[in-house]
């Protein structure tokens, strides 16, 4: 690499680091689409998830033709389902959006007969058949048509795609053919097949494509029902769907267009992103470390709180007992022991015996006493 180009790569590298995964302006092109794929119907999971991570969410659901004007405004352009027919003037304006004004780009399932119009260009062609696993079931579905895709890629400028993502329900989902400067992103296993036999078994067919465009970055994924409702809180989908949005959001401005620097911008910008969210990871935590801080405390205080009451008790027992519990012990040993006095002195007074004399006595006395008085 000469001076020249060594002075435009270090300047763009220091713009993809001073860009951020800062907040974009999403565009959800929904003309022709069904409501499953709407953001205020199907798609609105996803599109709450877009919005709590500070992005603004809009779609156009009017029919017309896409236009410079439409999309100037936007950073992101998403196409989930594609169910129009794209014009001249619509595929013109997106290569422009995607080309020159280095927006992100993701279409997401759609006719093959129609998707292809839009994703050729970008060195990809969604098969008419449907693919099939046997062996990857998804859980409680018995479809070979809905299945677990756990293959993924190894390259650096792709790990944004990949973080935290070890498996994603596929379902109903076509493979696809690539060429130019497309790479494969996820894509079935060994047993993965098409019911029309554009892919034979071993063949490893690819679902999802990512390619470096012009100053744009584009991922087609060739099933839309990944992230709707239905399924997107089902086993890494969510996940997946942010890394795309977060891989296209990717700002890349670089000042010489040519793929060794585009793909450096990436991983830098790959690398930056990864650094914003360890960084609001770190705020995560220190935010939980400062609230369980605060739980100790109080904890603590409330512990000095106890503390204090006990040695307040303790202060007004003697022995194991309160000073009025031990009154009333005392004043019941003092009736026990006069009770054991009384009962004692009892135990030694002599018996009391009757006299002769006042035996007799009182036997004449009753005779006295059954003498009839004398008559007047």
């Amino acid at each position: 690499m000469d001076k020249k180009g060594f002075l435009a790569l270090t300047m763009g590298l220091m713009i993809v680091l001073s860009a951020g995964a800062s907040a974009k302006k999403i565009l959800f092109y929904e003309v022709g689409t069904g409501g499953d794929y709407t953001i205020e119907a199907g798609y609105s999971s996803f599109k709450q998830e877009l919005q709590s991570r500070g992005h603004d969410v809009a779609s156009i659901t009017q029919q017309g033709s896409l236009t410079k004007e439409k999309l100037q405004a936007y950073d992101v352009l998403v196409i989930p389902e594609l169910g129009k027919e794209f014009t001249i003037e619509d595929i013109s304006a997106l290569l422009w959006f995607v080309m020159q004004k280095g927006g992100g780009l993701f279409i997401s399932g759609g006719r093959p007969e129609s998707a292809n119009k839009l994703t050729i260009p970008f060195g990809t062609t969604i098969d008419t058949g449907l693919l099939k696993d046997i062996t990857s079931p998804l859980k409680d579905d018995p479809s070979t048509n809905n299945f677990l895709i756990t293959q993924f890629p190894s390259e650096d400028e792709y790990r944004v795609l990949r973080q935290g993502v070890n498996r994603v329900g596929f379902y109903q989902g076509s493979g696809m053919f690539l060429s130019g400067n497309a790479h494969c992103i996820a894509s079935g296993d060994s047993d993965t097949f098409s019911d029309t036999g554009s892919f034979a078994t071993e063949s490893k067919p690819c679902v999802a494509s990512a390619v470096l465009f012009g100053n744009g970055l584009v991922f087609i994924l060739s099933d839309a029902d990944m992230l709707s409702n239905k399924n997107i809180d089902s086993y890494d989908n969510k996940v997946f769907g942010l890394n795309i949005m977060d891989w296209i959001s990717m700002t890349r401005e670089l000042p010489t267009p040519g793929n060794t620097t585009q793909e450096i911008g990436v991983i830098i910008a790959a690398l930056n992103l990864e650094n914003k969210r360890l960084q609001a990871q770190v705020e995560q935590v220190t935010k939980e470390k400062n609230y369980m801080e605060d739980m100790v405390s109080s904890l603590n205080s409330q512990l000095t709180d106890a503390t204090d009451r006990i040695m307040q008790m303790e202060n007004e027992r003697i022995g194991p007992l309160t000073k009025t519990n031990w009154v009333v012990v005392g004043f019941g040993f003092c009736i026990l022991g006069a009770a054991i006095i009384i009962s004692r002195k009892k135990e030694k007074a002599p018996p009391q015996e009757t006299s002769e004399l006042s035996y007799e006595l009182g036997e004449e006395l009753g005779d006295l006493g059954d003498l009839k008085a004398p008559k007047k």
